[in-house]
């Protein structure tokens, strides 16, 4: 509560406590609330307002009886010039007692008069202020970084401004894909080219000098093996569907005996015209057998099975791919995150490591105290804690990296935009999804599967109509070949048909059975493609709520980074001129740091649900190879 006085410039004072502080943002050309101090010589105060103002009737308490009354700030106007003519009130504080409340003190009005015309500029972008890895020898400045400039030596090219505003020139929550990119760039400080920490690779590993995001992919999708085991699959299907379609074709039977054979009676007769009541002799048989067939709906049916297993091989395929291209995607952008991460806790722990040098000087001097440098210090051991941290999760990520690509590399490009295109709503993706996700698709064709077993049992029970030629040779059948001609029985019999052949298998039950069971087996596959559709419904859902959020956050901490690196700046001189303490400074430098690794963060994060998003939709792998390092 602030203390009530009598006077009303007291009690305008106490309103200007009551209000934020102030700020003009550029990013959307708007003022915020600003209050200077009333001249000695009037009892008004000039106040300059946002558009949003003040809520109607907000009430500011002052020494716990007073209380004003603010009313809303009008919104600002440009003129035909370009001129700006911003909502500037003269604020007098006048009595009101017939309003206040019985038993309290009279509360005072705040009325506006309009200001005069002041000249803006026209746009005013948002600054980026990528890291200045080499301070300037004339600055001794340790953290804060320094604005773009036009040498692409010394700063990344900064996103036009139009990337962040509508068509109205109104600032846009999104910070376009390609701006992401030029600050991760001016994060690292290497023109987006990061070197490895391989110190730990043995030397039987494949090193590659440097990859690219698209790279990293292509090279992903040629070693991966369990893309290979998925081609593999493939082929055989492809083999097994020609073996389908074989069965349309003559089959052919060779059969050929030879062996002792022990016949009683034989099929002769003796010296003395006696039937021979046992003979044991060589016989040797031959029979060929050729069928065509003309009507197999069996052979019909598993056609059309090994065709729909052949599409859901080829499916399940492109779903690996996808899923080797996103998991290289994830594990390249842990990499870069990783990397980013570790060289931001360098960076903090070397703007501390000279403040502590500079504390060390003070204390050596007396100018300081001893606990003054262990905080530093302190300060100092967290990053290093952070650094560690960040690289433990590097060597994981860079072991993921490995087992997806079958290369280690030497050096990662940050890609010329981090984020892939996806569509504007949810409902087109969804559509784009239903017509190209490997997982639905294949859900859909084992339905067709299905059918295709209930079809089969159908068949089984309809009767098969072959074409048959039959050729069968004997020799010495029952020891013919001891028999005399004259009895009209020869050594050799030969037996040729042609004929037509109907075959119906009867098999009671079985299948009609069988064609029950594909009948569930229908239905099951139909739920589960129902439940597929439904998991990649929530999935699309989830990223495009991802993204959307990571949209607004970014903007903020895109304005929430800028802000700390000047209050760095200010820090610092204050803290350098001795208006300002040691534990300010060590805030700001921490909060700047913090406000750079959480914008990144969102940033991958942002990525992140945009490939995923792109990958539910059948489209990764073609947005991977738009997207160039």
């Amino acid at each position: 509560m602030i203390p009530s006085f009598g006077s009303s410039r007291y009690l305008t004072l106490a309103l200007i406590a009551c209000v934020a502080l102030p700020r003009w943002s550029y990013a959307d050309n708007k003022f915020d609330l600003i209050i200077t101090s009333p001249s000695a010589d009037t009892e008004s105060v000039v106040v300059y307002g946002s558009d949003a103002g003040p809520a109607v009737s907000d009430t500011a308490d002052i020494g716990g009886q007073d209380s004003v009354v603010i009313t809303p700030i009008n919104e600002i106007e440009r003129s035909e010039s370009g001129a700006v003519a911003p909502a500037v009130a003269q604020v007098e504080v006048t009595p009101l007692s017939a309003a206040a409340p019985v038993g309290q003190a009279p509360l005072a009005e705040v009325r506006t008069e309009e200001a005069p015309v002041v000249e803006l500029p026209k746009e005013a972008p948002p600054i980026n202020y990528p890291i200045n890895n080499e301070a300037s020898k004339d600055d001794d400045s340790i953290m804060v970084a320094q604005p773009v400039g036009s040498n692409p030596a010394q700063s990344t090219q900064v996103a036009p401004a139009t990337d962040n505003m509508d068509s109205e020139g109104n600032e846009n929550a999104e910070i376009a894909p390609a701006w992401q990119a030029d600050f991760i760039r001016g994060l690292t400080g290497t023109d987006g080219v990061l070197s490895l920490d391989l110190q730990a690779v043995g030397q039987e590993e494949r090193l590659q000098e440097s990859v690219r995001l698209d790279e990293a992919v292509s090279i992903a999708l040629q070693n991966n093996n369990e893309l290979k085991a998925s081609i593999a699959g493939v082929k055989s299907k492809e083999w097994d569907t020609m073996g389908t379609y074989s069965q349309y074709l003559p089959s052919v039977n060779l059969d050929v005996a030879v062996g002792r054979e022990r016949s009683r009676p034989g099929s002769y007769n003796d010296s003395n015209g006696d039937r021979v009541l046992d003979n044991k002799h060589l016989r040797r048989d031959r029979s060929l057998l050729v069928r065509q067939p003309i009507m197999d709906l069996t052979v019909i049916a598993d056609i059309f099975s090994a065709k729909d297993k052949q599409s859901i091989a080829d499916i399940d395929k492109l779903g690996t791919r996808d899923t080797v291209a996103l998991g290289t995607v994830t594990a390249y952008l842990k990499l870069l995150q990783s990397q980013v991460a570790i060289q931001l806790a360098d960076q903090y722990r070397v703007y501390l490591d000279g403040l502590a040098k500079v504390m060390q000087a003070r204390v050596d001097a007396g100018g300081a105290t001893a606990a003054d440098l262990d905080r530093v210090v302190s300060r100092s051991t967290l990053a290093e804690s952070a650094r560690m941290e960040a690289v433990g999760e590097f060597e994981i990520n860079l072991a993921e990296f490995k087992r997806l690509t079958g290369v280690m590399p030497m050096k990662i490009v940050v890609p010329s935009r981090l984020a892939p295109d996806i569509p504007a709503d949810m409902v087109s993706a969804s559509k784009r999804a239903y017509l190209n996700n490997p997982t639905y698709l294949g859900a859909l064709k084992k339905i067709d599967l299905d059918k295709d077993d209930r079809h089969k049992a159908y068949a089984s029970m309809m009767p098969k109509v072959y074409a048959q030629y039959s050729g069968v040779y004997s020799y010495n059948a029952g020891g013919a070949a001891n028999a005399n001609p004259v009895d009209g029985v020869y050594a050799t019999q030969r037996t040729d048909t042609a004929m037509i052949v109907a075959q119906w298998s009867i098999n009671g039950l079985t299948p009609v059975a069988g064609a029950l069971s594909a009948v569930e087996k229908e239905k099951q596959s139909y739920l589960q493609s129902v439940d597929v559709r439904k998991r990649m419904d929530q999935a699309i859902r989830a990223n495009y709520t991802a993204v959307n959020s990571t949209k607004k956050r970014l903007a903020v901490l895109q304005k929430t980074v800028e802000a700390n690196e000047r209050v760095v700046k200010g820090f610092e001189d204050q803290y350098k001129s001795g208006t300002r303490s040691l534990f300010d400074l060590l805030d700001a430098y921490e909060q700047l740091y913090n406000s750079r690794l959480n914008l990144t963060r969102v940033i991958f994060a942002y990525t992140q649900a945009s490939y995923q998003i792109r990958q539910q939709m059948g489209e990764i792998v073609p947005s991977i190879i738009d997207i160039k390092g």
